[in-house]
């Protein structure tokens, strides 16, 4: 996994909550209705229909909803890599800074650690992630 993949974890996790957000009030387009007749009680009933006629909102839906499943690919991939983490502690802690967006000082608030421990309990982690894996957190898995 790659620090910086974690560090932009935050910017898709954003993106998709704003898409859900656009998908949700996208216009349907162009509401139409028309009327009929319900003969099934015996008597006429007039009933109304209503519905939308826009193939270009749908396109735009399409578009919205496949955005964001590759985002939710992507977070999927960040949230199983952390799930392999050992350390639950430090596993929280990347997972609250890197994907939830809390600052340091945040975490060290919860965690009840200062905010320069918490800080140097983040760069041991990838110092010990590089020594384990051979390759700097920069690097691809």
């Amino acid at each position: 996994m790659k620090r910086k993949d974690l560090e932009s974890c935050r910017a898709l996790v954003q993106e998709l909550e704003t898409l859900e957000e656009k998908y949700l009030k996208a216009k349907p387009g162009e509401d139409v209705g028309d009327t009929y007749g319900d003969y099934r009680s015996g008597y006429k009933v007039t009933k109304v229909m209503y519905g939308v006629s826009s193939k270009k909102a749908e396109q735009l839906r399409e578009k919205i909803f496949t955005k964001a499943n590759k985002l939710r690919n992507k977070i999927y991939d960040i949230e199983i890599w952390l799930d392999d983490i050992e350390d639950s502690f430090m596993r929280d802690v990347i997972r609250l800074y890197y994907v939830c967006g809390e600052t340091q000082e945040e975490i060290g608030r919860r965690k009840h650690y200062s905010q320069a421990r918490i800080n140097q309990r983040i760069e041991d982690f990838w110092q010990e992630y590089e020594a384990a894996t051979g390759e700097a957190g920069d690097n691809d898995l």
